[in-house]
């Protein structure tokens, strides 16, 4: 291992009462029963790691893999959802964080609280949740009493550890670049879903919007154009209804007496949806009305079917790697205090904002 060629294992074991062997198979992640016990492991790499002998990275990689082996737990990942683009680019950068630890994830999608049934609760250290979820399976984890991290979402009162994009932050940062540019009348759009597992993201996003305005100077009186499509049975809507209700939205904005020079849109399908009605009206973008969008769609290949929109990237891959790190506090250290990290999001122009 290289960094055996950054220390005498003999001054190590000599320093810490142990034999050159453990060290050597404790640095080397050769251990398990009946060889070098957990609390030994901890010290040699603790001590290894204050002489700057291992990154924390290196150090908690090894403790994760004795950790998972002497207990048989693993961490699991958990939707509600399947085949959203951004859950699926969550996970993938849990998988391969994990890989990188030498561990390994299970993926399971539940659709209510009943298919946590043939959840191996029994064998999951840490549960790692991504973004929206039903209400009775909410409850169902609650139960569990297993650590949640949860990406892309935070339920208050949840008592989960949680990884978000700076919802509030990304979002006043667009008012300001469309401000810079000149305008004065910025409107907001989005579909709402007001009911607590699933208002989270949109509702910061508004709240940034709100700020941003107020620190332009500017007025959002009759700007703000939104939709509750809530329902009382939780079911998700259907791909068509969505586009229905984004087709009123975008109607609304455009109807908006003076209408909007720029709008800041809940998401980049509510970006698409607006510009595409804009056009069936002969309205150009961004020539009429300058647009800018949310979470990065483009980057993603293959998962789009519009074309890229000026919009608030999301790092989707350093969420996955900062679930993973919340979660490895948690094997090595179940008393770990839950914590609320925000990823910033960084503006990328695809040409749909203009200089007015």
């Amino acid at each position: 291992m290289p960094v055996e060629a950054k220390l005498k294992v003999r001054d190590v074991a000599t320093k810490l009462s142990v034999s050159t062997a453990t060290v050597s198979r404790t640095l080397n992640g050769d251990y398990g029963r009946g060889t070098t016990s957990l609390a030994t492991a901890t010290r040699i790499l603790n001590y290894c790691f204050s002489k700057g002998y291992l990154s924390k990275e290196e150090k908690d990689s090894i403790l994760l893999k004795m950790k998972v082996r002497v207990s048989d737990k693993k961490i699991f990942s958990l939707s509600c959802f399947e085949g959203l683009w951004n859950y699926n680019a969550i996970f993938s950068s849990v998988s391969n964080s994990l890989q990188d630890r030498g561990q390994y994830t299970g993926f399971y999608t539940v659709r209510s609280a009943n298919d946590l049934c043939r959840f191996p609760r029994d064998e999951a250290s840490v549960i790692l949740v991504f973004g929206r979820i039903i209400p009775n399976t909410y409850e169902a984890l609650r139960g569990f009493e297993i650590p949640v991290v949860m990406g892309d979402n935070y339920i208050p009162g949840s008592n989960w550890s949680t990884v978000n994009s700076d919802n509030i932050g990304a979002a006043s940062r667009a008012v300001e670049i469309l401000a810079e540019l000149g305008h004065k009348r910025i409107g907001f759009v989005c579909r709402h879903e007001d009911y607590p597992q699933r208002t989270y993201n949109l509702h910061q996003r508004q709240n940034g919007y709100m700020i941003g305005i107020n620190n332009a100077g500017l007025s959002y009186d009759g700007l703000v154009v939104t939709k509750d499509c809530s329902r009382n049975d939780y079911t998700p809507s259907t791909h068509e209804e969505v586009l229905t209700d984004l087709r009123e939205l975008a109607e609304r904005v455009i109807a908006l007496k003076p209408m909007p020079t720029a709008v800041v849109a809940g998401n980049d399908l509510i970006a698409h949806v607006l510009r595409v009605v804009l056009r069936e009206q002969g309205l150009k973008v961004p020539q009429d009305m300058s647009i800018i969008g949310y979470d990065g769609q483009h980057r993603i290949s293959g998962v789009m079917g519009f074309e890229p929109i000026s919009t608030m990237v999301v790092n989707w891959e350093e969420m996955g790697r900062a679930m993973v790190d919340l979660a490895t506090e948690f094997v090595l250290n179940p008393k770990t205090h839950i914590r609320h990290v925000l990823i910033p999001a960084e503006y990328e122009d695809m040409g749909t904002v203009a200089r007015l």
